[in-house]
């Protein structure tokens, strides 16, 4: 009855080396248990998303203290696309994380990210789940039973341009003729 909470691992890796996770999590485990339930968080793809688009020409400026001028045009939208994979020891483990993810996207997430240095406030970035799938792992020389969750998850965000910057215009030489 009493609640038990534990840290799990995450790391990440470029789809290359959770694939070579997939390979090679044995050597990582054998003999030691106690390493699971190990997480991977890799990058899939990132899209242009052309709907969330406005206009380029509308910029960010904002007055700096040392009386010079920074400005950013608008950002670019996309849409990133992760995925995070999970080994984990038997269904009762699977299922647990699986529980503890899950309802957390109702219907999605947002979270609070400062973007750009020239802006005072977050932008709020909607992360959806969009997939849970599991794998059974199992290996009867070992008599292991390993499953691998995967959560497929999106991100709608930003690609912003580089920050400018100039100096405040001091004095105008007018000559009229």
């Amino acid at each position: 009855g009493a609640l038990i909470t534990q840290k799990i691992p995450i790391s990440y890796r470029n789809k290359e080396k959770e694939q070579l996770m997939d390979k090679t999590w044995l050597q990582q485990i054998k003999g030691d248990m106690n390493i699971l339930p190990l997480g991977s968080l890799c990058l899939n793809s990132i899209s242009k998303a052309q709907d969330r688009a406005t206009s380029k020409y509308n910029r960010f400026t904002k007055l700096r203290e040392d009386k010079t001028i920074e400005y950013m045009y608008n950002p670019v939208p996309y849409d990133f696309s992760f995925e995070v994979s999970y080994f984990c020891r038997g269904m009762n483990e699977a299922c647990q994380i699986i529980e503890e993810i899950c309802p957390k996207f109702n219907p999605n997430v947002a979270i609070d990210i400062y973007d750009s240095e020239n802006q005072d406030e977050p932008s709020r970035i909607p992360v959806q789940l969009s997939d849970v799938s599991y794998e059974f792992l199992g290996f009867e020389e070992y008599s292991l039973n390993l499953i691998k969750v995967t959560f497929s998850i999106n991100l709608s965000g930003w690609m912003f341009p580089p920050i400018k910057e100039y100096s405040k215009i001091k004095e105008f030489n007018i000559n009229l003729l």
